[in-house]
């Protein structure tokens, strides 16, 4: 599979932080983004002003996920 050609992601965190890496950013047909978070204390993103780049992005699913205020 091409990262490049992926529709759908799906992450699964067990983790205080997290850091979008740079490479999302190239992920041009990603239309759904479900990330969930498996940890005792919600785990903040970082980067998450990646996303704006995903322009075929449709929805995001956050489950136990801070996201900072920009």
């Amino acid at each position: 599979m091409q990262p490049a050609q992926a529709q759908v992601l799906i992450l699964n965190l067990h983790t205080k932080q997290f850091l979008f890496p740079e490479s999302m950013e190239k992920m041009s047909m990603l239309k759904v983004l479900i990330i969930t978070n498996y940890a005792f204390h919600p785990s903040e993103l970082s980067n998450f002003e990646l996303l704006d780049s995903l322009h075929n992005l449709k929805r995001i699913r956050l489950e136990r996920i801070s996201v900072p205020s920009f």
